[in-house]
């Protein structure tokens, strides 16, 4: 499972998400994290400017993400990510690792 946080320091998870530049990637399998890297989009890429949902862009670096967690985002933003399948976790946690770990438990369960 691919999931994304937004988060442009690549240390915290922020809000903005439509506005957002900078997203964790965390690949999960069985349970485990597998892989994390940092992404930077550019102007072009920000979910705010990109033309139609998610889904029609395979090429952009969070395509095929299964949840974004992020602190903030419009109804907008939810909306299209949904359409494409897309679970959206709005939280008040900071640390990324942490949010992935709650996730976790909750797919063990």
């Amino acid at each position: 499972m691919k999931l994304a946080i937004s988060s442009p320091n690549g240390r915290t998870i922020s809000g903005h998400t439509g506005k957002c530049p900078g997203y964790l990637i965390y690949e999960l399998e069985h349970c485990e994290v597998k892989s994390k890297t940092h992404c930077r989009l550019t102007s072009d890429q920000l979910l705010c400017n990109l033309p139609g949902s998610l889904s029609q862009h395979p090429e952009h670096p969070l395509s095929g993400i299964k949840l974004l967690i992020t602190h903030e985002m419009g109804n907008d933003l939810h909306d299209k990510l949904n359409h494409d399948g897309i679970r959206v976790l709005i939280t008040d946690m900071t640390d990324p690792g942490e949010a992935v770990s709650k996730v976790i438990k909750v797919l063990e369960a």
